[in-house]
């Protein structure tokens, strides 16, 4: 009776307030259930702004996570109220430790951007036979270039935008042509006198022809063929560079020099995005060719000397612009984009026009069957000139 007697009463703010026995279980365990909220929000890529699927969430100190879908939504249930602490992991990305203010019974608002990691310990390529492969199990050596170091090298062509970023990969300009210019891609050195030392190059599994012997000295480029320059660099997913002998193994004789593998955007999951880019710029002769000006000749006798050059060469501006638009969801992804460039050469009679547009479509049609279609159009207007880089003939030759 006295143990009970004791259990029986609850002080409360110094007035004796008798329970019974029965209701202490329910009453302790009232007190246990801790008051809890919601965190809600999306996490992005820093550097394209895309939603970023398959992030890790954990709020520290607890076992409340999620993980983001492909819109990169997620919502954190039972989080305790408070001050917290919120921790965001995906391979490839630096993680991110975010602090929020968790209300009871209330919803919290939490948006993070990740940062690409400049460490891949496991980077997927995509080999000839289209199936997916890490990166270190492949023997040979291969090298990527994502869309986001495309862009920032600001490049009119896509063999532009390889210069410098492919090690083991020599790629010069040839000269100052407009469109691009003549450029010259090397991966294994010069092997041939005859067929040429060009890579091959595939474009969404399409071969592209890149050589034109026969046309090699008629213009501004070394090569005024290259079809690479008809490609829009904003419309390029990424980049994949094969080099060694197993480019051979995997297409054949024409990789001997090398395979340039190049996959468009397929669009992203998700609500319509539009992108707006321009870009304009100047272009001018670095420096004149020295010319003897001296008024006599070698006789001593009075001579006319002219020198042309600011007769030949300007300040020519270069311009682009690209819109697209991309999106979809589980089912559907769309990519649509239009681009325009125009370059004006640093010579008075050379220039390039470039308008192009671009459609590609992917349709999951069953668990394993997926559909794609890619549309291109691309019109190029260019006027080049003999520079008489191999021959006595052209207006820098005279």
């Amino acid at each position: 009776m006295l143990f009970r007697s004791v259990l029986g009463r609850l002080a409360v703010q110094g007035a004796l307030l008798t329970i019974p026995v029965a209701g202490l279980p329910a009453l302790l365990a009232a007190q246990a259930v801790a008051p809890t909220g919601t965190v809600r929000g999306r996490v992005t890529d820093g550097a394209t702004g895309r939603p970023l699927a398959d992030v890790q969430l954990l709020v520290t100190g607890t076992r409340v996570g999620a993980v983001t879908n492909a819109s990169g939504d997620f919502t954190l249930v039972g989080a305790p109220t408070g001050p917290r602490t919120v921790v965001l992991r995906r391979i490839g990305y630096q993680p991110v430790t975010r602090a929020v203010t968790v209300n009871a019974g209330g919803t919290t608002t939490l948006d993070v951007t990740l940062t690409v990691s400049a460490v891949n310990l496991s980077e997927v390529v995509v080999t000839g036979s289209a199936a997916p492969t890490e990166k270190r199990k492949v023997g040979t050596s291969i090298a990527s270039l994502d869309s986001t170091m495309i862009s920032r090298a600001q490049a009119v062509t896509v063999d532009q935008a390889l210069q410098g970023k492919i090690a083991g990969a020599q790629i010069s300009q040839n000269s100052g042509g407009p469109g691009g210019g003549g450029i010259s891609v090397r991966l294994r050195g010069t092997n041939s006198f005859i067929s040429g030392s060009d890579p091959l190059y595939i474009i969404d599994g399409v071969i592209v022809d890149n050589g034109s012997g026969q046309l090699a000295d008629l213009g501004g480029r070394s090569n005024p063929q290259n079809r690479l320059a008809d490609l829009n660099p904003q419309d390029i997913e990424r980049v994949e560079v094969i080099r060694g002998a197993a480019a051979a193994a995997l297409y054949g004789s024409r990789a001997n020099n090398g395979v340039v593998q190049i996959f468009t955007k397929r669009g992203s999951i998700g609500k319509p995005r539009f992108s707006l880019n321009t870009r304009y710029g100047i272009n001018e002769l670095r420096e004149q060719q020295p010319f003897n000006l001296y008024p006599f000749d070698v006789n001593g006798l009075p001579v006319s000397r002219f020198n042309y050059q600011d007769d030949i060469f300007r300040r020519s501006p270069s311009s682009e612009q690209n819109l697209t638009i991309e999106g979809g969801n589980d089912q559907t992804r769309y990519f649509i984009s239009g681009n325009y460039a125009d370059d004006q050469g640093i010579l008075r009679s050379t220039s390039s026009q470039r308008t192009g547009a671009r459609i590609n479509l992917q349709q999951q049609l069953a668990s394993n069957l997926v559909a794609n279609v890619t549309s291109n159009f691309v019109t190029t207007n260019n006027q080049f000139q003999a520079f008489g880089e191999q021959n006595d003939y052209g207006i820098m030759g005279s």
